[in-house]
């Protein structure tokens, strides 16, 4: 039987961790995709939900961003936009004929690029009783 060369030595050493290495990076990459994910999907619903509370007729000022606040605290962690504070900030601007409910926050990091930005935007009309008069 004869061995490999004294030069050899080691290497399937070097390969397996240089492997590993790889493998672990893409699953990393993989579960900070998923994070992502859900934190843009967090601030999208937040923002829809926000935009529904605030669009009804004789609804309270904070309505919109308390259903906003209450969505964020029960979907999970979303971070404070770049440069805040606190947690993801969430705006209310009315219209003459609208609403429009904006969540910024950050997704959670697992890797060093992962601290991304997620923006969720809900637009919605305000709800208006008319009268029968109203509709002719």
């Amino acid at each position: 039987m004869t061995r490999g060369s004294r030069s050899d030595a080691g290497f399937l050493a070097f390969e397996m961790a240089a492997a590993m290495a790889l493998l672990m990076a893409i699953v990393m990459s993989v579960f900070q995709l998923m994070f992502w994910w859900h934190a843009t999907a967090a601030v999208d619903f937040a923002a829809e939900q926000g935009a529904f509370a605030a669009k009804v007729e004789n609804a309270s000022p904070t309505a919109g961003h308390d259903a906003a606040a209450v969505i964020l605290a029960q979907t999970g962690r979303v971070g404070p936009p770049p440069g805040g504070s606190g947690g993801a900030s969430i705006t209310v601007t009315y219209t003459a004929d609208s609403v429009i409910v904006e969540v910024r926050g950050t997704s959670p990091a697992l890797t060093p690029f992962g601290n991304r930005e997620v923006v969720g935007r809900s637009v919605q009309p305000l709800e208006r009783f008319t009268g029968r008069e109203d509709r002719n």
